[in-house]
């Protein structure tokens, strides 16, 4: 942590209505407490099992799942979902999986349909650009970098 963050953070929470004198130690101590990751995983397995049709759940709980290693269930359910429904949320994780299986052209045409579907631009703009870059089309990449660039300077 630079310091300079973390006095902003303390100004920022005086600013919010923070208590006067509160200690800083205690923001410190819960901004950089270890993650529970199997505590996530059992809060996105309840809620899929409570809305198991919201795609949200299911791409959520496919993307811990994949983290902790478990390519069949991703494997099982994210081409089902992506049957059903298009959410960009799915669509992009169904990128990010095509990139990591060196499937460009897959990964290219779900970036599009994020873009089209009102998905985070930033993020599809610049996988674009990646894609891009890897069969050397320059002028794809300046566009598609701009495009991820002016998408997130606003957020």
């Amino acid at each position: 942590w630079d310091a300079h963050v973390f006095d902003s953070l303390v100004s920022l929470g005086m600013g919010a209505g923070d208590a006067p004198g509160t200690s800083p130690v205690l923001l410190a101590r819960a901004i950089t407490v270890p993650r529970v990751s199997s505590l996530e995983l059992a809060i996105l397995e309840g809620a899929h099992r409570t809305q198991p049709d919201d795609p949200v759940w299911t791409v959520r709980l496919a993307q811990a799942r994949f983290a902790f290693g478990d390519t069949a269930f991703t494997d099982s359910v994210l081409p089902r979902l992506l049957a059903r429904s298009r959410d960009p949320e799915a669509l992009l994780f169904a990128a990010a999986l095509a990139e990591r299986r060196g499937d460009d052209p897959r990964r290219a045409a779900l970036l599009v349909e994020v873009l089209a579907r009102g998905g985070d631009t930033a993020t599809a703009e610049a996988g674009l650009a990646a894609v891009a870059a890897a069969a050397e089309r320059w002028s794809d990449v300046a566009h598609h970098l701009r495009a991820a660039f002016a998408t997130a300077r606003g957020s």
